[in-house]
């Protein structure tokens, strides 16, 4: 599963900063790039998107957990 889907699928219903993102994507997918692996979604958000430290803390965390559960 691609990191996309899979940050949807993990944390849609946590109360986390890490649901925000989920619910985010899951809110945005039309506003966001085609190319959603996490290099790509994380400069488009830095760029175009006036994202707080804490989500992109979370985004981060979530990239990290992402690579120890799928590689």
């Amino acid at each position: 599963m691609r990191f996309f889907r899979w940050v949807i699928k993990t944390y849609i219903n946590d109360d986390s900063m890490k649901g925000i993102v989920a619910h985010t994507f899951k809110v945005d997918k039309d506003k966001l790039p085609n190319k959603r692996r996490a290099s790509t979604l994380r400069r488009y958000i830095v760029q175009y998107c006036d994202a707080s430290q804490g989500f992109l803390d979370a985004f981060d965390e979530l990239v990290m957990e992402y690579e120890r559960e799928n590689h």
